[in-house]
């Protein structure tokens, strides 16, 4: 099982830097894929297409088919180009995620993850609040600076506190 891990996380990483994770082009970047699922997690966004995208690419990335779900992200950044959402979906996806960390690879080792969540943060006013919430708490993840604690340095903790606190807002909305 191990060596399936490493295997599609390794396939990832030297996949993703090929994959031009900002939409440069008129035509499709990926294709609606039948039976995928229905579960939909609504964005701000006037586009019914970068909605249906976005949602496809959330999908795939819980599927673990992370090269399917960032070009389901660029589709729906194509469709809708001043949303935040397929942004944040790309840093997601191209970014840090247990797999990579399981297979021992290193995390968003191109730096398409950090460019993806740099531009989520340029549009987020363009989102709803807790889009801007969800962007902010993905960003962190992506905060490599060290900080002290009890003298020793080590990774910021802020990610999981970031989550607990957008679940505990969503639950009371």
């Amino acid at each position: 099982m191990r060596k399936l891990v490493t295997s599609v996380a390794l396939a990832t990483i030297l996949l993703v830097p090929q994959l031009n994770l900002t939409a440069q082009s008129d035509e499709a970047l990926a294709v609606m894929v039948p039976g995928g699922g229905s579960y939909s997690r609504p964005i701000t966004t006037d586009s019914a297409e970068a909605q249906a995208f976005f949602d496809q690419g959330l999908r795939m990335a819980w599927s673990f088919y992370f090269v399917e779900s960032i070009a389901s992200y660029q589709e729906a950044a194509r469709l809708d180009p001043d949303s935040p959402m397929p942004h944040f979906g790309l840093a997601h996806a191209a970014g840090p995620n247990p797999n990579s960390r399981y297979g021992g690879l290193p995390d968003d080792p191109n730096g398409a993850g950090l460019d993806a969540i740099r531009r989520a943060l340029a549009l987020a006013n363009n989102g709803s609040q807790r889009e801007r919430d969800m962007i902010n708490a993905l960003f962190v993840l992506y905060n490599k600076e060290p900080f002290l604690i009890a003298g020793k340095e080590t990774l910021p903790l802020s990610m999981p506190c970031a989550i607990y606190t957008i679940s505990i807002q969503m639950m009371l909305t």
